[in-house]
Formats: C-alpha cells, structure tokens, sequence
C-alpha cells in the first residue's frame, strides 16, 4: 500500500501547483521514510522486477522544500539505476544522488543503486634519472629559447615554431637521440627546421618544455569542472601520454600516466573508460590499462549501461 501511494504520488506531479507543492514533497518524503523504516516494506519493494528501472526517486539539490519549483519535478526524476552516491561528477547515465535523497540511503540501495568502485591505483616505480639539473642554469637556458639566434633546431607544428637545442631533445627523447645520432641527423642544416605532423603545438610544447625542466605543469582541476572542461583536460593529458609514447621519453610517460590515475576519480568514469583504455594500450600505458581493466571489472553494469546507451544512439 505504500508502494501503491508513491506511484500515486509520482503520477499526480504534473497537477501540483506551486501553492501545494511543499505539501506533495513533504508525502513524498513521508512515503520513502515509511518504505525505509519497515524492513518488511523495503524487502517488499525490492522484489518488485524491474524496480532498478523505475523512475520513482526525485534527485533534488536541496530538502529545502520552498526553495523547489514545480518545474523541476518532471527534470528532477530518476531510477536506482541511474543513481549513485560516490559518482564523482553527473554524466548522462550516472547522476550523483542530492540532498533531497540521502537521508534514504538504505532504501535507494536495496532496490539497486549501487556504488562506483575504485580499484587500487597501482604502484608505480619512476624509471631514469630524476636528478634535477642546477635552477640557476635552466633560468639562463630557458631565456635563450625565446632567441632564434641561439637554437639549433625549430619544430614547425600546426603552422606554429617551437625552438629549441637538439641536446636537450636528445637527453630527454630516445628518438631524437638515434635520429640526430643516424645518417639522417647527420644531414640535417646546421639549424635545421622539421616539421613535426603527429602531434598538435600544445602537446609538443608540453613536451619540450619538459625537455627543459623534466617537469609539466598539469592543468588544475577545479570542483565545479563541467563534464565538458574535464574531457578537455583528459584530451590534453591522453594526447601527452601518446606524445611521450611516440617519442620515447619514459620519464615523462611515467609522469603523466602516474597523474592521470592520481586524478583517475575525475577523469575516468563509466561513460569515458572503453576511450581511456584504448589510448593507454596505444600508449604503452601498462598502468592505466590495468586500472581501466579492474575498473570495468568492478563497475560492470555501469560500463553495460553506458554502453548500451551509446549503441542506441
């Protein structure tokens, strides 16, 4: 019977006004507490098929009930499926459960709303050198970067210069160092120009820099990041750890990929993990493609959901 009054309650929504809406949310709150307090009820209701995929649970910001317009009832309606209580940002099949809903915690679990697992970040051991060279020296080269007269080398990317000197390519790139050091260095101009086609400026700048200073600044992650901002960043990041890959500079490998499963509770999601491990196998990255791996493992219906949802789109 209590069920029978919350679907009531769900399907009478579009007929409550703004004067009578406190009223319906504080039924509406009634109703899950009761189904909540009576483990009878709650065994009840999660035995009832299909019960993950019922849109019964209104994912409200706030208990705030005056502070809650009509409006937003029919955008506001989610299933257990959907819902999640550890999700660390809202994707378009995963949304964080809100105020008005946790204090039903215990409810929303019995009838399937499930946690995001993290499995543990592998350890991850730096390779090379990481001696820093004297600050006073790097100061006094990074300043002759910006003269064209001091460089032996201009990387020419997406119709953009990047200079810079071959010995510090070959110190910190595997491939710079046997290309400069094969037949076809030893060709090369005194101040060659080379074109650079696999990667974009921002990424080879990124790179060269770190040639410099064997450290990156990495973009900052901010709490109120939108899906949109954080794929941006993930985009810039993956493109580095391919970067580093295709060049061969392990230090800088290593950096990035150690970064990216630091922040792996930002950047990896359900929705995005199948792209992110096919990048990191690309890239050599054993890590990462291990994370992604027992993360797929332990968020298996999550990871089928999203996708299913991108087959039917």
């Amino acid at each position: 019977a209590v069920f029978d009054h919350l679907q009531f309650l769900i399907s009478i929504r579009n007929n409550v006004n703004d004067v009578e809406l406190p009223e319906f949310l504080k039924d509406v709150q009634a109703t899950y507490a009761s189904l909540q307090d009576s483990e009878h009820s709650k065994a009840k209701i999660a035995s009832i098929p299909s019960i993950r995929d019922a849109e019964i649970w209104l994912n409200l910001p706030t208990t705030d009930l005056t502070a809650i317009s009509c409006s937003q009832l029919d955008g506001a309606l989610r299933s257990a499926k959907s819902l999640c209580f550890n999700a660390p940002l809202d994707t378009h099949t995963v949304e964080r459960a809100k105020n008005f809903l946790i204090p039903y915690e215990s409810l929303l679990r019995a009838v399937g709303c499930v946690d995001m697992v993290r499995p543990p970040k592998p350890v991850m051991i730096p390779r090379g050198d990481a001696r820093r060279p004297i600050d006073r020296i790097l100061t006094a080269i990074r300043e002759m970067r910006k003269d064209k007269d001091t460089v032996d080398v201009i990387l020419v990317v997406e119709g953009s210069e990047i200079l810079a000197h071959r010995n510090f390519l070959i110190a910190a790139s595997d491939k710079f160092r046997r290309q400069f050091s094969g037949e076809w260095g030893k060709n090369l101009d005194p101040k060659p120009t080379i074109p650079v086609e696999d990667l974009t400026f921002k990424t080879l700048s990124y790179m060269v820099d770190f040639a410099y200073t064997g450290e990156v600044v990495w973009p900052a992650s901010h709490h109120d990041d939108d899906i949109n901002e954080v794929a941006d960043k993930l985009d810039d990041l993956l493109d580095l750890l391919q970067g580093a890959s295709k060049w061969l500079m392990d230090s800088l490998h290593d950096q990035t990929q150690r970064h990216i499963l630091a922040k792996s509770e930002t950047y990896i999601r359900p929705d995005n993990v199948d792209d992110v491990r096919e990048v990191a196998e690309l890239a050599r990255a054993k890590h990462l493609v291990k994370f992604c791996d027992d993360y797929i493992q332990a968020n298996s219906q999550f990871v089928q959901d999203c996708r299913d949802m991108k087959e039917t789109e």
